[in-house]
């Protein structure tokens, strides 16, 4: 009887493992990643992001973006395809221009995304590339 039940849980486990697999290889693909360090007459510096996003259901949410140790939320995303998206915002480190601004918060993970995907979070690298003006 012992083994039944030994045998019933490791079934489970395995397909429990299966599942988030499956969703790990479902997340959305970053096809551009790009970044630029703004400074906007003194009172305002921080981060112009852009990004296009493919492979996204209309139900996936963008929780936030992690760059340089500071998480970013309340992300704005614009419909380009059915399943592709793209982000092309500014997020303040420091403001003076923003009354009781509150800086982001600090984040060690590497630089990258959160989604929130069928009710669960799932982190994905990023390799931000650095926009230079020419």
């Amino acid at each position: 009887m012992k083994n039944f039940w030994l045998i019933g849980l490791m079934i489970l486990m395995l397909s429990q493992n299966s599942c988030s697999i499956m969703a790990k290889d479902s997340l959305p693909e970053i096809l551009t990643a790009e970044y630029e360090l703004k400074n906007l007459n003194g009172a305002e510096q921080g981060f112009s992001v852009f990004m296009v996003i493919s492979k996204i259901q209309k139900a996936d949410k963008i929780k936030s973006i992690i760059l340089k140790n500071k998480r970013f939320d309340s992300i704005i995303t614009t419909q380009m395809t059915e399943n592709e998206v793209f982000i092309d915002q500014f997020f303040p480190v420091n403001s003076q221009m923003i009354s009781e601004f509150s800086p982001p918060t600090a984040d060690s993970r590497t630089d990258g995304i959160v989604f929130e995907i069928n009710g669960q979070e799932f982190y994905k690298e990023i390799n931000f590339k650095l926009k230079t003006e020419k």
